[in-house]
C-alpha cells in the first residue's frame, strides 16, 4: 500500500484516545485518505463472490445466513484481475507486522495486564481479515468474543451517511450483580443488556476494541433491505509451551 496511505492510517490510530467504559475501545472517522476510501468502494466485489458464513464452518451451520464473507487473502483468487491487484496490496499491508504491532502498542497496558501471568509461555499472535456483507434480518445478540481473541476491529464501508444506526452496539448487563460467564464467547439474550453506545455506521470509519470478559457487543436487527459492507480485522492468541 502506498506510504502516504500507511502514514495516514498510522497517524489516526496512534493519536486516537482509548475509551475505557465499559471496556477499552475507540472509534475513528476518516481512517483512510478520501481518495483511497473511494478506491475501496469501487473495488468491493459483487455479492456472487461472497460465501454465506453459515456454510463456512465458522459458525453453527445455518446460523447468520444473512452474513456473507470473503476470507482474505484466500478469497482473492476468485476476483477479477483488477480487484485481485487491489486486495492483494491492501491485504498484505493489513496482515503485516507493522499494522499488528501498531495495534498491540496502542493497547499495550491492557495487553500487558492480560499476559502478566503467562511467564514460561510463548505468546503467538495471528491476524485475520474478512470482507463482510450483511443483508436484511442480520443481527447478533450481546457476546464478548472468545478468549482466544485479543483485539477485534471493524472498518465500516457504506456508500453514504444515510444509515449510521447500522453500526456495532456496545452493551452492559442491566443487573450489575449478575455474573455472565463471558470467557467462552457465549451469546446472551438481548433483554438482559442495555445498549450503552452504538458506533455510527459511517463512511470510512473504524471501530476497535480490546477483548475482555465484559466486552459485550452485537448488532441490532437490520430491519430494512440494505447492504451493510465492512472489513473485519482481528488478532487471535496462540499459546505454546516454551
Amino acid at each position: 500500500m502506498h506510504i502516504d496511505v500507511n502514514d495516514h492510517v498510522m497517524y489516526k490510530i496512534a493519536n486516537e484516545p482509548i475509551l475505557t467504559y465499559p471496556y477499552p475501545h475507540f472509534f475513528i472517522q476518516s481512517i483512510f485518505p478520501e481518495s483511497f476510501y473511494e478506491n475501496i468502494l469501487s473495488n468491493l466485489p459483487p455479492t456472487s463472490k461472497y460465501t454465506s458464513i453459515a456454510e463456512t464452518g465458522r459458525v453453527t451451520q445455518g446460523s447468520y445466513k444473512e452474513r456473507f464473507i470473503i476470507s482474505l487473502p484466500d478469497g482473492i483468487e476468485a476476483l477479477g484481475t483488477h480487484q485481485q491487484d487491489f486486495w492483494i496490496q491492501l491485504t498484505s499491508w493489513l496482515l503485516g507486522d507493522d499494522f499488528l504491532n501498531l495495534l498491540i502498542d496502542k493497547f499495550q497496558p491492557f495487553v500487558a495486564e492480560r499476559f502478566s501471568g503467562s511467564q514460561g509461555k510463548k505468546i503467538g499472535l495471528e491476524p485475520t481479515a474478512l470482507l463482510i456483507r450483511d443483508f436484511q434480518n442480520y443481527a447478533i445478540v450481546p457476546h464478548p468474543d472468545g478468549t482466544n481473541r485479543l483485539l477485534a476491529l471493524m472498518f465500516y464501508m457504506p456508500q453514504d451517511e444515510s444509515m449510521p444506526y447500522l453500526g456495532t452496539s456496545i452493551y452492559r448487563p442491566i443487573d450489575s450483580n449478575i455474573r455472565f460467564e463471558g470467557n467462552d464467547g457465549t451469546h446472551y439474550p438481548r433483554n438482559a443488556f442495555k445498549e450503552v453506545k452504538r458506533m455510527d455506521y459511517l463512511p470510512n470509519s473504524f471501530y476497535g476494541f480490546f477483548r475482555t470478559d465484559n466486552s459485550f457487543h452485537g448488532v441490532e436487527p437490520v430491519e430494512e433491505a440494505v447492504e451493510r459492507n465492512s472489513l473485519l480485522y482481528y488478532i487471535q492468541v496462540k499459546k505454546n509451551d516454551s
